[in-house]
């Protein structure tokens, strides 16, 4: 009986081992600023919880309670600049494994695309008389739609294969001069829709550079990319075909490049992410769309359990903490003295001390 029972916990310990291992739905915090943490023990994370856990990290409520751990409590006068997340999705059996500082499984076993409309109108309602960098990026007829505060700024980017192979043939910051890419032809669609999901974010990444004052500002940003060009390859080429793994280590080597280029665009203040998913037969992903675009029925913070914001609040807030810090060891240190004052000393006890012999 005690030999059953020890086999069972063996096999129940191998199914747990062997499921996660196998759980190719990751989330990955790929760069960090030092003062947001996360606890690598965590365990796994829902999806629908990704974007809680982002708004989170900018100081923003989450639109629902979080039971997972995995963000710690950092410093409450230090917040992101931004947070930029990619949407990676590959075909079933894939792994896509990323250099990270912190992984973590995603417990839904069908995930699909991870949703960030709630983070985005978050910051666009925290503050409502400023113009936040809100870029989302998905599928939807034309390769790329753009969703922004400034189109004069991200209106001029190509948002179509065709548009988009000028920049990747001649362009100065063309990707195909940086990565040796020998199976990889982009007369092929799979592998253009690859490359050229690559060479917007490498656009984006340029403009933000040449309009860098747009993120030197005290307003949180929020960058969605959609990267299903893998995806594409695997499907068109195979699994384990020469191009699906060429496609994967380009990947996987463009995105240390893109984020360290974040990190040096926001002074080392972004958090980057990444979601590798699988997909999912007969998904249909959503369309892209301005966050910030008018609707009939606007929300509001009371919606959204987010307050409003003022740009002056943390300098108030620093003021009134510190004079208050300030006036109480003043009032001790004087009470202090108080206390043990010898009455000798005082110019009460002498004066009237005089005054009693005198009498």
């Amino acid at each position: 009986m005690a030999v059953l029972k020890s086999r069972f916990v063996v096999c129940a310990f191998l199914a747990v081992y062997i499921g996660c291992g196998l759980c190719e739905n990751t989330f990955y915090v790929l760069n960090a600023p030092t003062f947001v943490k996360f606890d690598s023990t965590a365990g796994p994370i829902q999806a629908n919880q990704v974007q809680d856990i982002l708004a989170l990290s900018l100081g923003l409520s989450p639109s629902k309670d979080i039971e997972w751990g995995g963000l710690l409590t950092g410093n409450i006068f230090k917040r992101p600049k931004s947070s930029v997340i990619f949407n990676i999705e590959s075909q079933e059996g894939s792994r896509v494994k990323l250099k990270n500082i912190a992984s973590f499984p995603i417990a839904n076993d069908r995930v699909g695309f991870v949703e960030t409309n709630y983070l985005m109108t978050s910051i666009s309602v925290a503050y409502p008389t400023q113009s936040p960098i809100l870029l989302d990026t998905t599928i939807d007829g034309k390769l790329f739609s753009l969703g922004s505060e400034y189109p004069n700024i991200f209106g001029s980017l190509p948002d179509s294969l065709d548009a988009v192979l000028p920049a990747l043939l001649h362009g100065q910051s063309s990707i195909l001069y940086k990565h040796d890419a020998p199976s990889l032809n982009i007369s092929k669609p799979a592998h253009l829709q690859f490359f050229s999901e690559l060479q917007m974010l490498e656009e984006v990444l340029v403009s933000l550079f040449k309009n860098k004052v747009l993120v030197d500002d005290s307003v949180p940003d929020s960058m969605t990319f959609a990267l299903f060009g893998l995806r594409a390859i695997q499907e068109q080429d195979g699994l384990n075909s020469i191009e699906a793994k060429e496609a994967s280590t380009i990947l996987e080597s463009f995105l240390i490049e893109i984020g360290n280029g974040f990190m040096e665009l926001y002074d080392n203040s972004v958090i980057v992410t990444a979601v590798t998913t699988q997909r999912i037969p007969h998904f249909q992903h959503r369309s892209g769309r301005s966050i910030l675009q008018n609707t009939q029925d606007p929300l509001t913070p009371d919606d959204l359990n987010v307050a409003e914001r003022d740009e002056d609040f943390p300098a108030f807030f620093n003021i009134i903490l510190w004079m208050s810090i300030i006036l109480i060891l003043f009032i001790y240190a004087v009470a202090y003295g108080m206390w043990y004052m010898d009455p000798g000393d005082t110019i009460i006890y002498r004066m009237t001390s005089q005054r009693i012999k005198m009498d």
